[in-house]
């Protein structure tokens, strides 16, 4: 996705560890960091979550730079 508007419905255009997708926003406020590095260094290589109610607090479901999902601490 280029951007919002190239989602369908209320999806939103998102960063992923390769470029952008468009993907179904979550309750929590927020957003998941950029992926410039895998979420923690090296990354864990396995799914952590699917969506932000998984993560604990505050704490959102953010791609890891490894292909995979992890719960991180939300950019405000």
């Amino acid at each position: 996705c280029q951007s919002d508007a190239s989602c369908e419905g209320n999806q939103k255009c998102c960063q992923t560890g390769c470029g952008t997708s468009c993907q179904i926003p979550d309750g929590k406020p927020g957003s998941c960091p950029n992926v410039d590095l895998p979420i923690p260094p090296l990354g864990f290589c396995k799914t952590m979550c699917q969506t932000d109610s998984d993560c604990e607090d505050t704490m959102k479901c953010c791609k890891n730079g490894c292909g995979h999902m992890t719960c991180s601490k939300p950019m405000h």
